[in-house]
């Protein structure tokens, strides 16, 4: 596509309270934001990894090296969203960095058809409905937490677990909340000699567990499924729609966590929602604290058809001081409304987006 400008920054959100996880803890969000400008006009893509490969193999670095080496030069030889996939689908990996390209020529194709991006992926639903994922956090703040979120109209509590701070954990959340819808997050934190720890966790009524085991187990969740009644979902273990049909025909899970980036972008989501149709399948959409940007695509996917739970959407509010979008993304009574406009949902804040930047890189 022939844009004018096309510009790769790296850019620093702070955090209104570090977020931790069974294997990592951040105070700063760095994310990386594919800028393209064409007849006056930006459009934007993100890719928001972790700083180290802890959640995939990909890191900020290796991305942002990605980007600059792979995914520039296909967006510049692509005309459309179908040719940048012919153009960068024969490199293996990559999701998350493949993901902005993605992003970017999905947000100019809206743009350009003067459509919304809800219509262009035949999107059915007008809101997506908001829960909240807490960190791994003190036992005894906890509950005073959950309350605080509840009282912001959250929908669903999600938990992130780790052996030690899981039983008596969720236990307390459970005794103070017996009606609020309740989740758990493991992060592939356990193997399956704790099953009969997980197995405890069946007295909970929890929705589901999401990912106990290894990112590339699927043969042990199916046995570990077959062992808890707590519905199994899978996050780091789905790449592909193909990933989808692999699970369900092992009985791996019952339940998908959509990260548009962890699955390439917006052309898999939609693959991976007809997966999901056909297999029976339920489906939410998780997310990698993402910006404003990356928020967007969270929430128009969240029209897709087999979005059945609350997802991990929050307010910019939610987690950083100050956002790169303009209006900032708000929740209201644990809702937000998917808007029919071209483009993003929240336009971009240039000099928000430059104030922040750490590094940039232009072709």
């Amino acid at each position: 596509m022939d844009f004018e400008k096309l510009e790769l920054r790296k850019a620093g959100l702070d955090l209104v309270n570090p977020f931790e996880t069974s294997n990592w803890r951040i105070e700063t969000r760095e994310v990386l934001i594919l800028c393209g400008k064409k007849n006056g006009e930006w459009v934007y893509g993100e890719t928001s990894v972790l700083p180290d490969p802890v959640y995939n193999h990909e890191s900020t670095q290796t991305a942002q090296e990605f980007i600059k080496k792979y995914v520039i030069p296909a967006v510049k030889d692509s005309n459309s969203v179908e040719d940048y996939w012919n153009n960068i689908s024969y490199l293996k990996g990559h999701p998350h960095a493949k993901s902005s390209g993605d992003q970017l020529l999905h947000h100019r194709q809206s743009v350009n058809q003067e459509k919304s991006l809800k219509d262009i992926i035949n999107g059915a639903g007008d809101v997506a409905e908001c829960g909240v994922s807490l960190g791994v956090t003190d036992e005894d703040k906890i509950v005073e937490k959950v309350q605080g979120y509840l009282d912001q109209g959250y929908k669903r509590i999600k938990l992130k677990i780790k052996p030690g701070k899981d039983i008596g954990y969720v236990r307390k959340v459970r005794k103070h909340f017996p009606d609020v819808d309740l989740m758990a997050d493991a992060n592939s934190a356990y193997s399956l000699s704790h099953k009969d720890r997980l197995k405890k966790l069946d007295s909970f009524d929890l929705q589901m567990i999401e990912q106990p085991l290894s990112h590339d187990d699927l043969v042990n969740h199916s046995v570990l499924n077959n062992y808890i009644d707590t519905p199994i979902c899978l996050d780091e273990s789905i790449h592909s729609a193909e990933d989808v049909k692999r699970a369900s025909r092992i009985d791996a899970c019952s339940i998908v966590n959509l990260k548009p980036q962890r699955v390439g972008g917006i052309k898999e989501s939609v693959k991976i929602n007809q997966a999901c149709k056909e297999e029976d399948m339920k489906m939410w959409m998780g997310g990698v604290i993402e910006s404003g940007i990356g928020a967007s695509t969270q929430i128009i996917l969240s029209s897709l058809s087999e979005i059945k739970f609350p997802g991990d959407i929050g307010a910019s509010s939610r987690y950083f001081e100050e956002d790169i979008v303009n209006p900032e993304i708000k929740v209201n009574n644990g809702q937000i409304k998917i808007p029919d406009n071209p483009g993003l949902t929240n336009s971009v804040d240039r000099g928000k987006l430059k104030e922040k930047t750490m590094e940039k890189w232009t072709f």
